[in-house]
């Protein structure tokens, strides 16, 4: 099967995991296994390409190229690079020195300058039987990047202190809605009128807990899938959050259609609002300790 590739941009040669760059099949993937142990995270990282590459194999035997995985956090401001010449590369990184999302790509690098480069497979509509001088540190593959949260570990965590990630908060500012006060955070604090605060809270339990779910958190939850499945720098900037993660993993996990609406998506993740039994949001609201 022709993989469709990782990425989709404009490079001078081809570069595998690039989508267009080669007629038969661009397989550059990245796979990762971690743990945690003595205040270190742990990771496995498999780079994976087609056994016809025997191309690359060469100029990896002849240290010409090496594997590479950029390892990047923005809350923490953490960006590493770790190298070898194996498609599995071993590495720890200090439990205190990332936090939140974090992105792993894999890249096949240059080492030294390659004289008549052409792989296998190039595109010949696009470059023909050209053949290409690389320079040293020239990207030669591009990895699919996968993101992974990490929460911090704190000591002597207890659950009393975890936090959903939607959260009702009376607005003195606020007279006749209620809306997220603040996107770019782990927890969505939403400001809501107080008269209509003091009504949230006679419906978030018993019998009337169901119309609570419907009338409050089903359009904020409606809104923030929306954002975590729009394709935009915007929203975009928001996925090293908790909320963000919980809801993008939720629906993965779910394998909901693509093609379903944002609001009949956040029915499903809350269980079906529509079914009078529902108690709690615990799967929903997943917690995390505030610390």
């Amino acid at each position: 099967m022709h993989n469709p590739g990782n990425i989709d941009k404009n490079y001078p040669y081809p570069v595998l995991g690039n989508i267009n760059d080669f007629e038969v099949s661009n397989l550059f993937e990245l796979s990762i296994r971690y743990g945690a142990r003595n205040n270190q995270y742990e990771f496995l990282c498999n780079l994976k390409f087609d056994s016809f590459r025997t191309d690359l194999e060469n100029l990896v035997n002849q240290k010409k190229i090496k594997y590479m995985i950029q390892v990047f956090n923005a809350q923490t401001w953490y960006r590493q690079y770790f190298v070898g010449y194996e498609k599995e590369i071993r590495f720890n990184i200090p439990q205190n020195e990332i936090r939140g999302m974090c992105f792993f790509t894999g890249y096949i690098i240059s080492v030294e300058e390659i004289d008549g480069y052409s792989p296998i497979g190039q595109n010949t509509e696009f470059y023909g039987k050209s053949v290409f001088d690389i320079s040293p540190g020239s990207q030669l593959g591009i990895s699919n990047t996968i993101k992974k949260f990490f929460d911090p570990n704190f000591s002597n965590q207890d659950l009393k202190n975890a936090q959903h990630i939607i959260q009702f908060v009376p607005d003195e500012n606020i007279k006749r809605i209620f809306q997220v006060k603040e996107w770019g955070m782990n927890q969505l604090n939403v400001g809501i009128p107080k008269k209509l605060y003091e009504q949230f809270h006679n419906l978030s339990s018993g019998e009337n807990q169901y119309f609570g779910h419907l009338s409050f958190y089903l359009p904020v939850l409606t809104e923030a899938i929306w954002r975590v499945e729009s394709d935009d720098d915007v929203n975009n900037q928001f996925s090293e959050y908790r909320w963000y993660h919980v809801i993008e993993q939720l629906i993965e996990e779910m394998d909901l259609n693509v093609n379903m609406d944002p609001h009949v998506k956040g029915q499903e993740l809350m269980k079906g609002p529509l079914k009078p039994y529902i108690r709690r949001l615990d799967t929903l609201m997943e917690a995390y300790i505030s610390g």
